[in-house]
């Protein structure tokens, strides 16, 4: 198994214009903002299908990068139609399409990742991820199976705009998610030696259609922690995917569509 961890800046842009010549105006407008010393190498969308045509992104998006501003595009949240339609306009029409999708992922938001994605982690699309909120805002983490710490997000939901996480928590003690998540914690202790929010990120590493992991530590021990994460997904096995599965329950239906494992799977022609 070969991990590697890189560092890229990302513009992240949500628009709500029918014209190519906002998108490109607002992007290079946030590229130039970061300055000449950093390199943008992917610039990721977050774009209504309903405010903003796909053919209108396709060809803002081609500007930037053949303008040499970024190297490559993506998106974030996108349906696997939209992003199909992305990629067949850019190669109809010689233009650049999207190279990769950044989606939530983790041990208990799956649907879209492991099912609705499935075909596009095939030959043509060869999709790759950039997964975020791994660790479900820090539900994954532990902290929160007993109580809620003095300091922490939740605890200064008011003050920072998190009033939802509340709302989410509340879901997750009800829903028994987070007895869910004091099993893991028991687990990853016992037989990995390691923190449940290790775990966690090591379980999402494990999947081959994880490209890349975001990590949102805000303190230095936190992102210690996170990349400690590494050598404990080299040492997970099928086994302890097995054990964690069903400590979890989570795995959505199979992918029934073509190519997949379903009635409209074909063998031969």
């Amino acid at each position: 198994m070969c991990v590697c961890v890189c560092v890229c800046v990302c513009t992240r842009q949500l628009f709500h214009t029918y014209k190519s010549t906002h998108i490109t105006s607002t992007t290079c407008h946030q590229l130039s903002s970061a300055g000449n010393w950093v390199k943008i190498f992917t610039i990721v969308l977050y774009i209504s299908s309903n405010t903003a045509p796909t053919e209108t992104v396709v060809r803002a998006m081609s500007d930037i990068v053949r303008s040499g501003k970024a190297t490559a595009w993506g998106t974030s949240e996108w349906s696997a139609q939209q992003f199909t339609e992305a990629v067949w306009f850019a190669n109809a029409n010689g233009l650049e399409p999207p190279m990769m999708e950044q989606p939530q992922y983790n041990m208990f938001h799956r649907e879209r990742f492991e099912t609705e994605y499935a075909p596009l982690y095939k030959q043509p699309y060869n999709l790759g991820t950039t997964i975020w909120s791994p660790l479900a805002s820090g539900l994954l983490t532990g902290k929160y199976n007993k109580s809620v710490p003095k300091g922490s997000r939740i605890d200064n939901a008011a003050h920072l705009g998190y009033g939802w996480l509340w709302d989410k928590l509340k879901d997750w003690r009800e829903s028994g998610k987070i007895d869910k998540v004091k099993q893991l914690t028991e687990y990853a202790d016992k037989e990995l030696d390691c923190s449940v929010t290790q775990l966690a990120l090591a379980w999402c590493v494990k999947n081959n259609n994880v490209s890349t992991v975001l990590l949102g530590a805000t303190k230095p021990y936190q992102l210690k922690e996170n990349l400690g994460a590494i050598p404990v997904a080299r040492r997970m096995t099928q086994k302890h995917m097995d054990d964690i599965e069903k400590i979890l329950q989570t795995k959505p239906s199979p992918y029934t569509g073509y190519g997949g494992s379903g009635r409209r799977s074909i063998d031969s022609i």
